[in-house]
């Protein structure tokens, strides 16, 4: 990990630096709903300024009027506002570097390997009368060879006030008929023949079974899989689309509704 990653976002910076801002983006109807939260701190391990740990937050909240901002905060933000959550994460990762540091001696180089970094956003990727869908997406280096990037899907059934499954949308038996298409789209990206093994493309297991980490647009169902969950870091995130015109025999009455909605 290159030491001007962090030094050039904030260069000169060494000691704690705070970018904060808190505000409210209006909604289509000229109705404030969202309120956007953004915080930047460089926190240095040490007097000299280096190495540093770089923390970002870009977050998003609901109104505590909206309908949905209870169950949004339940599942995005384990039911605390976004700046508890926040304050949260930097005190863990705060807490963990200097832990870190207990690893050195007197005198010792700390290399690459103490320039950490934590990186976190949410944003809306789907909004319509019936459903909404946020994206949360972390990415953390804390030393050794790499960073690791996850990301998470949340779909809230509006009307119903809950979260949406793959059961929600996909009716009952039809899960077998699901996976052989998720399978399809994955020998298709690897670029594989039907009914390859997908361990020829790459991947860890020869099929795969359904993720519940989902997303649901106007192009139809998509499947989604961090680093290392069926393949190699190499691979890097796995993500396939399922269009809504092969779904369309598979869906239930309720992902019907949805699909309509979504049109």
């Amino acid at each position: 990990m290159k030491k001007n990653i962090f030094y050039t976002v904030l260069p000169g910076i060494l000691s704690l630096a705070l970018i904060c801002a808190c505000q409210t983006a209006p909604g289509k109807n000229g109705k404030a709903r969202f309120i956007t939260f953004s915080e930047t701190k460089s926190i240095p391990l040490t007097d000299a300024g280096e190495p540093a740990m770089m923390q970002e937050f870009n977050l998003l909240d609901l109104e505590d009027e909206d309908p949905d901002s209870a169950l949004f905060r339940s599942l995005v933000y384990g039911g605390q506002t976004v700046e508890q959550y926040a304050a949260a994460k930097e005190g863990l990762y705060r807490t963990e570097y200097f832990e870190a540091k207990s690893g050195f001696g007197e005198g010792d180089d700390y290399g690459e390997s103490m320039n950490w970094y934590h990186n976190e956003t949410v944003s809306l990727v789907t909004e319509s009368p019936r459903i909404r869908v946020f994206s949360k997406t972390g990415e953390s280096y804390t030393g050794g060879a790499h960073g690791i990037r996850e990301q998470r899907y949340f779909v809230i059934d509006r009307p119903a006030g809950r979260q949406i499954d793959t059961a929600f949308i996909i009716k009952n038996g039809a899960e077998g008929e699901l996976t052989a298409l998720i399978n399809d789209a994955l020998r298709f990206r690897a670029d594989l023949g039907p009914g390859a093994a997908l361990t020829e493309g790459g991947f860890f297991e020869e099929t795969v079974e359904i993720t519940e980490n989902f997303f649901l647009d106007k192009a139809g169902m998509s499947f989604h899989w961090d680093q290392y969950e069926i393949a190699p870091y190499s691979m890097g995130p796995v993500e396939v689309c399922i269009p809504w015109k092969k779904l369309t025999t598979l869906l239930s009455a309720e992902g019907e509704a949805v699909r309509r909605d979504l049109r």
